[in-house]
């Protein structure tokens, strides 16, 4: 994928994220680095127009004994350069359903023009 093509291109589908991120050469998505983290990824995505877009995904961590700690979510930033950010902390939230609800402030946040290293709750 071109600089051109990657400057223009509007991601808005999970589908789009993996792909930018793979053309990036990240192994983020790949299935040995998701089972490794007991990742999974949510479908909903906010297009940032920035270029990049926010995405949510959940890890649980198991311990060598088999005990399972809670799932728990992330909000991410992948940027038009495929480089991932975690916005605010790792596993912040507790549910989807509220990770996804911050994902949506953030991206309007961003979008309105929100200066997101003012704030250090985002990391963004």
């Amino acid at each position: 994928m071109s600089d051109d093509t990657v400057a223009d291109w509007t991601i808005e589908t999970i589908d789009q994220v993996k792909d930018l991120a793979a053309d990036c050469g990240s192994h983020f998505f790949e299935p040995a680095t998701m089972r490794f983290f007991r990742s999974r990824v949510c479908t909903e995505v906010e297009p940032l127009t920035s270029g990049g877009a926010l995405f949510v995904t959940s890890e649980q961590f198991v311990s060598s004994h088999g005990e399972a700690s809670p799932r728990l979510y992330t909000v991410r930033l992948i940027n038009r350069n495929g480089n991932f950010k975690e916005c605010g902390s790792f596993q912040q939230y507790p549910s989807k359903a509220t990770a996804v609800r911050a994902m949506r402030h953030i991206a309007a946040w961003l979008n309105a023009g929100y200066d997101s290293a003012a704030d250090p709750a985002l990391f963004c």
